[in-house]
């Protein structure tokens, strides 16, 4: 497991990268009130977030794809979780909610899910139709995002910085070779006219 808290509460698991774990990327045990924010997790062989009898929890911001089992699952006995403002994305199960009275919108947004099949007639970005959420707690999110609100980075790709330097010095040394050629030929051709 990437991230596993067990009987700990009031947390807050912040812009982490959570990838290619053998079991799961962030788990919670009997663990409240804590905040799972602005994470990356990608490519679980079993579930990107995974809650146990936790309750009152807030997952927001997270970037969840390419998990072999779920995104997100919530277990039975957890309650009053929310979650909101997510991205899952070709997970085998976007989300699995076996709990009770766990929000999946805020009342104005949702979260976006790759496999939404419904439309946006009015072109306000939410969906017109909710998202159903698999498990027995027959959970919806009423205000499914079209796009996704977050930059996807799957915590394996090239920093843009280290993209921008490797530019950089790769035109210096183009520009050093085309130039030291340009001396070369000039000088070559120098030598032929003194003959």
């Amino acid at each position: 497991i990437g991230i596993f808290l067990d009987h700990s509460n009031y947390n807050t698991i912040l812009e982490n990268i959570a990838n290619n774990n053998d079991n799961i990327g962030i788990s919670l045990h009997n663990s409240d009130n804590s905040e799972i924010s602005g994470n990356t997790i990608n490519c679980n062989n079993y579930d990107g977030i995974w809650l146990y009898n936790s309750d009152y929890n807030t997952l927001s911001g997270n970037t969840i794809f390419n998990n072999s089992n779920t995104g997100v699952i919530i277990a039975f006995g957890c309650h009053d979780n929310n979650i909101t403002l997510n991205c899952f994305i070709n997970n085998s199960i976007n989300a699995y909610d076996d709990g009770s009275n766990n929000r999946w919108d805020n009342g104005i947004k949702g979260n976006y899910w790759s496999d939404y099949t419904g439309s946006d007639a009015d072109g306000d970005g939410i969906g017109d139709v909710p998202y159903n959420i698999a498990g027995y707690a027959g959970s919806q999110d009423n205000f499914p995002l079209m796009k996704c609100p977050i930059s996807i980075q799957d915590g394996g790709s090239i920093p843009i910085e280290l993209i921008i330097l490797i530019l950089v010095i790769s035109g210096g040394a183009i520009i050093g070779i085309a130039t030291l050629l340009k001396l070369y030929s000039d000088a070559k051709g120098k030598k032929r006219w003194r003959k």
